[in-house]
């Protein structure tokens, strides 16, 4: 009888009453889900479980979507994820020091596609990407080409192991598929810092090369 008053004096009063009663119901609910079932992530049937006792709210069907959209694209990425892992890498490439560096990445499977490399910091910032193209002459091979501005930042974002010798991190993208979105393997690689005498028509000068060179 309540109600019936003060709809007929304020109806927009009485709906918000209604709705902030069934959101209560649902936080209620969800709460003594989370209770039950602790903290393991829901599935797709309590996801189905939630909409047949809410499919009456269209806020709460909207997030279902959502969540299960979002669950999806999860389910996508560690498939990418799992299949990129069984992808072998090696990677090869020589420049003299003021020149771009040229990196050839060989790859088995062989329809395993590589899209481009980045240059990691040991915290694992990205330094700069390079696009990957494919070597029509030698397949399945890639190569992608660092300048040598970003080359220097990155040697010297390395861990020295001699003088001549720095460790580096290495992230490579891969295309699993069409419909997914790509994939990475991180990989450690050397570069090594090479100096030999060259005889030229005026006499000897000192070549200096970069050489880098690892595997996954």
């Amino acid at each position: 009888m309540l109600s019936l008053v003060l709809f007929a004096y304020d109806p927009i009063a009485v709906w918000t009453l209604v709705v902030a009663v069934a959101t209560l119901a649902v936080a209620i609910a969800a709460a003594w889900a989370t209770f039950h079932y602790g903290r393991k992530a829901p599935t797709q049937d309590d996801l189905r479980r939630v909409e047949q006792h809410t499919s009456h709210l269209p806020n709460v069907r909207t997030g279902i979507d959502s969540v299960a959209a979002q669950m999806k694209r999860q389910e996508e990425a560690d498939t990418a994820e799992a299949r990129a892992r069984l992808v072998s890498i090696s990677v090869t490439g020589e420049a003299e020091v003021n020149e771009p560096l040229p990196v050839w990445l060989s790859v088995l499977p062989a329809e395993a596609r590589l899209t481009r490399i980045e240059l990691l910091s040991e915290l694992r910032n990205s330094l700069g990407t390079m696009q990957c193209d494919p070597d029509k002459e030698t397949p399945p091979r890639f190569v992608a080409m660092i300048p040598t501005a970003k080359l220097s930042i990155w040697r010297s974002a390395g861990t020295a192991a001699t003088n001549e010798i720095t460790r580096q991190v290495l992230r490579v993208w891969i295309s699993v598929d069409e419909r997914s979105k790509d994939a990475y393997r991180e990989m450690g690689v050397t570069l090594t810092q090479h100096s030999e005498y060259i005889d030229e028509g005026n006499g000897r000068r000192v070549k200096r090369t970069y050489r880098i060179q690892g595997s996954v």
